[in-house]
């Protein structure tokens, strides 16, 4: 019988702390996305006439995505779009976000959960083939 109750004990203490876990994490996850700030930005031309505006989102299933809206740029060959860290000493040095899907108009695409994104990070339109950079764009909190 005491064997019984000590096991019973055992049991209601283990669920009792793996639901008091789950419910921290979903509280955690709850405070990180309140914590998300929008930002946005405007793309400039640097070795290509670039043009359009930048913004990052959450979407409704907590992703970070990046819109391009009214974009534009020149067509070359393998042109990828990064996101830069605002100290890094290269523009092509950032991670890749993936090819550009079109070299115009308004698109979509999501950031990675791992990546760091601040104030002053750039956005980069770069020509791996050419080794050019197209256009940027600096963000900043909307």
């Amino acid at each position: 019988m005491i064997r019984r109750r000590r096991l019973f004990t055992g049991v209601v203490v283990t669920a009792s702390a793996g639901l008091a876990l789950a419910g921290w994490g979903v509280l955690e996850g709850r405070a990180e996305s309140q914590a998300f700030e929008p930002m946005n930005g405007s793309f400039r031309s640097v070795a290509r006439r670039t043009t359009g505006t930048v913004r990052v989102v959450r979407a409704q299933n907590g992703e970070r995505r990046l819109i391009l809206k009214e974009f534009s740029t020149r067509y070359a060959p393998e042109l990828y779009l990064y996101l830069v860290e605002p100290n890094a000493d290269d523009d092509s040095d950032g991670t890749n976000l993936g090819l550009l899907r079109e070299t115009y108009g308004n698109q979509e695409y999501a950031i990675p959960g791992d990546v760091k994104l601040t104030a002053d990070s750039k956005i980069v339109v770069w020509c791996d083939a050419c080794q050019v950079l197209h256009g940027q764009a600096t963000l900043s909190p909307s």
